[in-house]
C-alpha cells in the first residue's frame, strides 16, 4: 500500500483550508508557502479538488480557495477518492497475471479476498473520519469507535475548527 504525493499533499491542502474556514479564503501563493509546494502543483491540486466539488474558488480582492462544505461534513474517503484510487480495484488482478493472460488463481483466489477485506476496513475508517476530526485530534477515537466525533461542548463547528487551529499554532509556535 502506498499513499501518493497527490493524496498526501491534497489532504494537507484541505486541512489548511479547513483551518481557515469559514472566514478566510486562501490563495495559491499562501497554500504554496504553508505547504512548501510549488504554485503550479497547488494549482493542479486545486483543479482536482474543485472538480470533485470539495473546494470552491472565490474571485475578487479577497479571493482564493475555500472548502465547499464545513470541515465536519467532508470525509477523508471522499478527499482521497478524488485524489487517487482505492487500495483495491477490480483491475488489481489484471496487473498480476504473471506470464499468463489471466491470473492462474482467478477462480480460487484467497489473496483477492484479503485485499477486498483490507480495502473495506480502511475505507470504513476513512469514511468515519472528517477534516474536523483531524484538526481536533479526534482521529484515534474515531478509528477505534467507527464513528466521527464532534466536540459536544463547542457551540458550533466553526468554534471547534477555530479552537483546533489555535492549538495547532500554539504547538508549532507560529
Amino acid at each position: 500500500m502506498k499513499i501518493t504525493a497527490l493524496e498526501e499533499y491534497g489532504l494537507r491542502c484541505m486541512l489548511s483550508l479547513a483551518r481557515n474556514w469559514p472566514e478566510k479564503s486562501v490563495t495559491m501563493p499562501e497554500l504554496s508557502t504553508m505547504e512548501g509546494l510549488s504554485i503550479p502543483y497547488i494549482g493542479k491540486l486545486m483543479i482536482i479538488l474543485k472538480q470533485a466539488r470539495l473546494v470552491k474558488a472565490i474571485r475578487g480582492r479577497n479571493g482564493g480557495y475555500k472548502l465547499s462544505d464545513p470541515p465536519d461534513k467532508i470525509h477523508l474517503d471522499t478527499v482521497l477518492k478524488a485524489l487517487g484510487e482505492p487500495i483495491y480495484t477490480s483491475k488489481h488482478c489484471d496487473r498480476y497475471v504473471g506470464e499468463s493472460k489471466v491470473c492462474v488463481h482467478v477462480s480460487d483466489c484467497n489473496v483477492r479476498h484479503m485485499w477486498l477485506s483490507f480495502n473495506d476496513f480502511i475505507s470504513s475508517i476513512l469514511h468515519n473520519l472528517t477534516l474536523a476530526d483531524l484538526l481536533n485530534g479526534n482521529y484515534k477515537m474515531a478509528m477505534l469507535t467507527g464513528k466521527s466525533l464532534r466536540m459536544e461542548n463547542s457551540s458550533s463547528t466553526k468554534d471547534t475548527v477555530i479552537e483546533s487551529a489555535e492549538r495547532q499554532r500554539d504547538i508549532s509556535g507560529k
